[in-house]
């Protein structure tokens, strides 16, 4: 979690969440293997809970690594979901995960610049392009945005706002 809490405060969360036993659990040894940054299992845990909760027709996702988060979403919800990245072996690699995922019909890689691909999708793909501009305008480095829920400080705060209908979310079955 970052030093946000302590350690055995984040072993005792992470012994909360179920293991993944299927492809998703793939994903996460070649992960750890390879080095390959992807979203943290209590962040999965919340991603779930979040999708299950809001049921969204189309996601977009800005940053796509080996397409783990985008099929932590697929599998939560069955929906639209369009991800970009701009390492052509990411690209690869997550397009194979999601084709063997069988998830190729849902779930759209762009290879690109997050900046540079966001300016070129219509409004019906992005209803939150002021939200993402803003991000993007005070982001303390230029590098390509990786997952929002990484970086954001009132993470909780803007969850709240975007889900009032959340009180006490059970990250742990993802019921709330």
């Amino acid at each position: 979690m970052g030093g946000i809490t302590y350690d055995y405060m984040e072993r005792y969360i992470r012994d909360l969440i179920p293991e993944n036993n299927d492809f998703l659990k793939e994903l996460e040894e070649y992960a750890a293997e390879y080095n390959v940054p992807i979203i943290q299992k209590e962040g999965a845990q919340f991603l779930k809970t979040i999708v299950a909760i809001k049921k969204p027709k189309k996601v977009l996702e800005l940053g796509t690594a080996i397409g783990y988060s985008a099929l932590t979403i697929y599998q939560s919800n069955k929906c639209k979901i369009t991800t970009i990245d701009r390492s052509a072996d990411m690209v690869a690699k997550a397009r194979e995960n999601i084709e063997k995922a069988g998830a190729k019909e849902d779930i759209n890689v762009i290879e690109g610049d997050v900046l540079e691909v966001v300016k070129g999708l219509d409004e019906k793909t992005i209803r939150g392009r002021a939200k993402i501009n803003e991000y993007i305008r005070h982001r303390p480095t230029d590098d390509v945005i990786t997952n929002f829920t990484h970086e954001c400080k009132s993470f909780w705060e803007a969850v709240v706002n975007a889900c009032p209908e959340i009180k006490n979310p059970d990250l742990s079955t993802g019921r709330y």
